[in-house]
């Protein structure tokens, strides 16, 4: 019989989504994560991952993991979010207008005053704002100390439903006014890839598009009650930022599939 794989999860609390989705999946998981979890929190020093913090030592416990753990215990590890996230992404362009064409792409007079800024130099910022995410620092790290295999998770994109609130995230009304949804979403792709290439042995995944509204936002359906860090409880009904275990079920698949 084949014995199950031994992935270890980091992140925060996206990594809901995939421990919501594990309870029928060949593996032995460990979870290194907590709620917003900053730099300091953890160390990864001579091949050993230890906590550094109370909330994340808990989390751990509840795993069944030590304080300290070898990272080359694992088969492979998952970094779950901790990049540049639509948010970034839709950040950058307050006060840019993007130039992805010799065309001028702006056709409403509102926006027509901002700046451009080109392609080159977007996809060139958002690389660098994966790079100052805690997954690529973390991972920096990790590469010192162990080859183990590495798969990166993006941070889910935000849910659809969130256009329906007609007085926020204005950026991302302009975003689709402008028909850029899929434009952001290739750049952010883009640059995640380039950014967490630079790791030996490991492998980035993007969200499906097919798991995508609008073109650039997670379908209801994929962010409808989604779960919290410990795979259980729900997040707020009127939560936007998380993913659900389906979603968490379509990483599993591509997981097991480039490890196979």
């Amino acid at each position: 019989m084949t014995s199950n794989l031994r992935i270890c999860l980091i992140g925060n609390s996206h990594v809901g989504m995939l421990k919501a989705a594990s309870a029928n999946q060949p593996v032995d998981l460990s979870v290194v994560a907590k709620p917003g979890l900053q730099r300091e929190e953890l160390e990864i020093k001579d091949g050993l991952l230890t906590a550094q913090h109370p909330d994340l030592v808990k989390f751990m416990k509840r795993s069944g993991l030590p304080n300290t753990v070898s990272v080359n215990e694992f088969d492979v590890i998952v970094f779950v979010a901790m990049n540049a996230s639509a948010f970034s992404a839709v950040r950058m362009l307050q006060a840019h207008n993007l130039c992805v064409t010799n065309d001028n792409v702006v056709k409403s007079d509102r926006y027509k005053r901002r700046a451009y800024i080109s392609s080159s130099a977007y996809h060139d910022a958002l690389t660098e704002v994966n790079r100052l995410g805690l997954s690529w620092q973390i991972a920096q790290d990790l590469r010192q100390a162990s080859n183990v295999p590495i798969i990166f998770v993006p941070q889910p994109q935000p849910s659809v439903s969130l256009l329906d609130d007609k007085s926020r995230f204005r950026g991302f009304h302009r975003m689709r006014e402008l028909g850029l949804g899929e434009t952001i979403f290739d750049f952010q792709n883009r640059s995640f890839a380039a950014a967490f290439s630079e790791f030996s042995n490991s492998r980035a995944l993007m969200q499906p598009r097919w798991t995508l509204d609008d073109g650039f936002l997670t379908a209801v359906k994929f962010s409808r009650d989604a779960t919290r860090l410990d795979g259980k409880s729900k997040q707020p009904e009127q939560d936007i930022l998380h993913a659900n275990a389906l979603l968490g079920e379509v990483y599993w698949r591509r997981i097991f599939k480039l490890i196979n």
